[in-house]
């Protein structure tokens, strides 16, 4: 009889465990999500937005839930397994050979880096804001399909 409460014991427990993953999962997803309703309008052809749209939509963005998956060090194996490929980057016009083959957590901690850097520093004069937030849009843009 003791087997069978070990069964379900471990049963349980996978249940749980699966569960917590697809919270995490959903929730980077979510943020990032959130993220690119900001962003999307620089991803428009001819998009000109004044810099205090820029500013605004820079002090807007959110990576709490991603600064917390990189700091507790969460299984991102058992969230997604997809890799960046060319085609990937191609689809969203991002020009950074460098991203091939990118896991998930790789992924994840350059949108992470990049959305705190513009987040805290959009008011640097020395940046191109505008050029910054379309690149990082782009690199949501992959953070997101790797999510889906």
């Amino acid at each position: 009889m003791s087997w069978i409460k070990d069964i379900i014991d471990t049963s349980r427990s996978l249940a749980k465990d699966k569960q917590a993953l697809a919270q995490i999962k959903s929730g980077l997803r979510n943020q990032a999500k959130l993220n690119h309703q900001f962003l999307k309008e620089l991803l428009k052809k001819n998009s000109n937005p004044k810099q205090e749209r820029l500013i605004k939509i820079a002090r807007s963005l959110e990576y709490d839930k991603m600064q917390d998956a990189l700091n507790y060090g969460i299984p991102y194996a058992l969230i997604s397994r997809k890799r960046v490929t060319e085609e990937l980057l191609e689809q969203f016009h991002v020009k950074a050979a460098v991203l091939v083959d990118k896991s998930l957590e790789e992924m994840l901690e350059s949108v992470y880096i990049k959305t705190a850097y513009i987040s805290k520093d959009y008011d640097n004069e020395d940046i191109d804001l505008k050029a910054r937030l379309r690149n990082l849009a782009k690199y949501n843009l992959v953070l997101i399909r790797l999510l889906t």
